[in-house]
This record gives structure tokens, sequence and C-alpha cells, in this order.
């Protein structure tokens, strides 16, 4: 990792916490649909780790619905207003990683509102470029999407990581030629083939600048 300079990070789950609030929207869809009973928090967290579209496709199998039957109560629920906190240290590690000399890009499947979030908190200062999930890429762990931030920010892969809380964050770093970094607060991926794994912000830092 030591010539690693250029840190890609993943927003849902990576910057910011925002499974609380998308396991609480998607139990009340199901609440709604009388199927509260079929999974429990720390199943459908288990679910979530692969992403909403997998938690809903287990679920539906399970009460032979279908997948937008499961996932229309929970986009309701979850398309009303609301903000996720950042992860305990994250200004702080955004912070002393850039004044040490390295860069932030944002990759994430979310839109523009992960910008906004990053502005309100005052984050988004210390990003150079970002990704959205209304850009025309393939979704990760594709690496296209990488490789056109890559390309034009004047990068190579060598000098970039990958940060995310899936192993889908890592694979698409791995396919992009990057070294892949796992944020793993809770543990769900201690087999994860990653560069470098870590359970804090204040671990990230620590460990990138220790180099």
């Amino acid at each position: 990792m030591n010539e690693v300079r250029h840190l890609f990070w993943d927003f849902d789950g990576t910057l910011f916490n925002s499974y609380p609030e998308i396991c609480s929207s998607f139990m009340k869809g199901l609440e709604d649909l009388g199927l509260s009973h079929l999974v429990d928090q720390e199943t459908l967290m288990r679910l979530m780790k692969g992403s909403v579209s997998h938690a809903a496709d287990w679920c539906a199998r399970q009460a032979g619905l279908t997948c937008e039957q499961i996932l229309a109560p929970y986009r309701f629920y979850h398309n009303q207003p609301h903000s996720d906190p950042p992860y305990e240290g994250l200004p702080d590690c955004l912070r002393r990683l850039h004044d040490a000399g390295f860069h932030h890009y944002l990759y994430t499947h979310s839109h523009q509102s992960a910008i906004d979030q990053l502005k309100r908190e005052k984050l988004w200062l210390y990003f150079d470029d970002a990704v959205l999930g209304s850009d025309p890429f393939p979704l990760k762990p594709a690496p296209d999407a990488l490789l056109s931030l890559m390309a034009r920010n004047h990068l190579l892969p060598k000098v970039c990581a990958m940060i995310g809380d899936r192993d889908i964050d890592v694979m698409a770093g791995h396919n992009a030629g990057m070294k892949g970094i796992l944020f793993d607060p809770d543990g769900y991926f201690p087999d994860l083939d990653a560069e470098l794994s870590v359970r804090s912000m204040k671990e990230l830092a620590d460990a990138l600048l220790k180099q």
C-alpha cells in the first residue's frame, strides 16, 4: 500500500451509516405486507450486505411473491426525507489523510443526494471527483466507473485504492487494478481478500499514514 495516494470511497455503509435506516424501511415494508415474521434483524443485516435487492429476493422466495412486491413498500419508506450519520471519526479521517497529501474520490450507486449529504456535513471539500449511480456505468464489481475516474484524473491503478464495506467494493477495485480496502466495523467479511481490512475510521487513517 506504500504507493497509494488516491482513495475511492463507497458511500452507503462506508462514509455514512445508512444501514439502520435501510433496515428500518425494509422492515416497515414487510410489516405492511404482513411478513415481518420472515426475517430477524441480524439475518436482514447479513442479507443487506449483499444488497437491498438480494434481501428482497430472499424474502420474496420465502413468501411466494415477486421481488418488486417486496421492494415497493420499502421504497415508499426509504424515499421519505432522512439523513444518515457519518461513521464515527470520518471527518478527522478525511482531514488527516487530505492534509498528508491523499486525494479522495466518491464512487457510489447512490445519486446526487450522496454529494448533498457530504456538503451538509462540510466534507465534500475533501473530494476531487465522483461517479454516481446516475452515471452510465455498470454496477460494482464491474471496474468501468473506476477506470473512468482514473482516466479523467490521469491516475495509474498502482497509486489507487477502493474503500468499501462489501465484497463488491473490494472486487471492483481489484477488477480495476487497484488495491482494495475493506471497512468492516461489524466483522461481516473476516475472510475477504483485501490488502487492508479495518474496523474504524481511526484505524484506517492510522494504517495509511504509518506507511
